[in-house]
């Protein structure tokens, strides 16, 4: 293990997903599209299609760092919060006449100091992950409610809304921040010591502990990089909607948990892929857009979204049965 630590992080593979469920989940990704394409003749549409694409977008920024921290054992449900709260804070600077620029700076940094006590709470106290994030999820939720007394709030800079609007060469903005965001995550996931790191600690922390690995340092980056990311999602949402809601996207956090165990990434940790988790947001998004386009209503769409969980959950344990019999069998023979 110390050995591997020391190696230059581009010649490792990091994080491996078996390539069946890789193209399970392209398989079943063609499937929506093919089935939503028979029942409606507006799905193919290109403007149907940057519709997806724009509602990948929140989930897929937040998604590829939450990955990586999912891949090191950690779980961050704060991000809901953080969310609301991020938007909530860029729209109240800018109606009090700070630029855009730094009203949105303002709410990744406020993202980032919420990533940072998740660290700290879950890395130094060690408080379990999931208590820690729910902690600061009822934190953040109820400040951001008590500041707006419950109210939505409105930029009155007309231009707050190009980001969530605006296209370039006729991409949406969103999509590209998505994009960027994505490439930033694949960089760490692939060519960094942050992202070896995340595996080791992920796969045996007690170990990786041992062999010299910074395991509670690897876990509170994550958890500030996840945090950061969920705050210019808030950003991000208010834009595109003209507004800040204090009680929007409640379900932002469940939302990347699906598209990440639907990309192959471990509950346990260990392994996880962040191109798997845009394919799961991919999946997430067509069958939801799939199912406006039908009027379908939505509360069967929260049912079937569970069901969408439930089944990665599932997934993911047969996976795993799967491997562990796999190498135990291997082990005998070779014995033998």
């Amino acid at each position: 293990m110390g050995s591997q630590e020391g190696r230059p992080a581009g010649r490792l593979k990091l994080v491996k997903i078996p390539a069946g469920r890789q193209l399970v989940n392209v398989v079943g990704l063609l499937l929506i599209v093919a089935i939503f394409s028979t029942l409606s003749p507006y799905f193919l549409t290109v403007e149907n299609l940057i519709n997806v694409l724009k509602q990948t977008a929140t989930v897929a920024t937040v998604g590829g760092f939450f990955t990586l921290m999912m891949v090191a054992g950690g779980v961050d449900l704060s991000v809901s919060g953080v969310l609301v709260l991020g938007g909530v804070v860029s729209v109240i600077l800018v109606n009090r006449g700070i630029s855009i620029p730094i009203a949105f700076s303002a709410a990744v940094a406020v993202g980032l100091v919420v990533g940072i006590a998740n660290g700290l709470l879950v890395a130094v106290a060690r408080i379990n992950t999931v208590i820690a994030t729910l902690g600061t999820l009822y934190i953040t939720s109820g400040l951001t409610q008590v500041w707006t007394k419950g109210l939505t709030l409105a930029p009155t800079n007309y231009s707050y809304a190009n980001l969530g609007n605006g296209a370039i060469f006729d991409i949406p903005i969103l999509v590209i921040v998505m994009l960027i965001a994505i490439t930033i995550a694949l960089v760490i996931e692939r060519q960094t010591i942050l992202g070896r790191r995340s595996v080791l600690t992920g796969s045996n922390a007690e170990a990786a502990h041992l062999s010299g690995v910074p395991t509670r340092l690897t876990l509170a980056i994550l958890f500030a990089l996840t945090g950061a990311a969920a705050g210019w999602a808030g950003v991000m949402v208010s834009s595109q909607l003209g507004a800040a809601d204090p009680f929007a996207d409640t379900t932002f956090a469940f939302e990347i948990i699906i598209a990440t165990l639907l990309g192959g990434t471990s509950i346990l940790g260990g392994e996880g892929s962040v191109l798997g988790m845009l394919i799961g947001a991919l999946i997430v998004s067509s069958a939801t857009v799939g199912m406006q386009l039908m009027g379908i209503p939505s509360f069967v769409e929260t049912v079937l979204t569970g069901l969408i969980l439930l089944g990665a959950m599932t997934l993911d344990a047969l996976s795993r049965r799967y491997r562990f019999r796999s190498r135990r069998r291997r082990a005998v023979e070779h014995a033998v």
